[in-house]
């Protein structure tokens, strides 16, 4: 790599750089407030928070590289067309296909890193997103989970007379259900818990001594 191709390169690096954290950060302020909106501002879940933008940061990469590209390129040669660098380049014998080559190196290394970001960064980085935002949903409900408090939710309400922090030991629990056929669904029960499933993909309310009656919207 020659000189003028570095000189033309210093050109591109700032654009470059500017608009990929510029990029990257409007796609991670937008994900954040979902994330938030999503755990209700609940301490139990926002600690996941920092660990879950992180784990997406590789997909949002992936959209940023090829848009700070295009914006260094064009802000790049755009300065050196307007200071007559090019006419310059040009006058010494240095044709335009020469003078991009400083920007289809830059472009061969992006893909290259976006080959190994697609094909191993980001797979990884969403797995563990999802695992973590199963854990972050996990802790808003059970930091829900108060003592007298009615919860309701798709059409089930709940409420527990006694419940630890975590949800972890639940006493006199009632729930009450109203499914789509107009069926209604009333269980109650002596104790409980929630406990998270064997996989981690989900969370399950566990009874004991519980007691379950259905009636149909003909009183039946």
């Amino acid at each position: 790599m020659g000189r003028i191709d570095r000189y033309i390169l210093s050109h591109m690096a700032g654009p470059f750089f500017g608009a990929l954290f510029g990029v990257l950060a409007l796609l991670m302020l937008e994900r954040l407030l979902r994330l938030l909106d999503l755990v209700n501002s609940n301490e139990g879940a926002l600690r996941y928070i920092f660990d879950m933008l992180t784990n997406l940061a590789p997909h949002y990469l992936g959209l940023a590289l090829p848009a700070a590209l295009f914006i260094a390129c064009y802000v790049g040669y755009r300065r050196l067309a307007t200071t007559s660098e090019i006419a310059a380049l040009q006058s010494i014998g240095r044709g335009l296909g020469r003078m991009a080559f400083p920007a289809f190196m830059a472009a061969t290394l992006i893909a290259a890193f976006s080959a190994l970001l697609h094909g191993y960064l980001q797979p990884h980085g969403r797995y563990a997103y999802r695992s973590l935002g199963f854990l972050a949903a996990h802790a808003s409900i059970a930091a829900a989970l108060e003592s007298g408090a009615f919860l309701e939710n798709d059409g089930i309400t709940f409420m527990a007379e006694q419940a630890t922090p975590g949800g972890r030991t639940l006493a006199k629990v009632f729930v009450y259900e109203e499914r789509p056929d107009g069926v209604a669904r009333i269980i109650t029960s002596k104790g409980g818990a929630l406990i998270e499933s064997a996989d981690g993909q989900r969370s399950a309310l566990h009874f004991k001594d519980g007691l379950m009656v259905e009636e149909d919207d003909k009183g039946g």
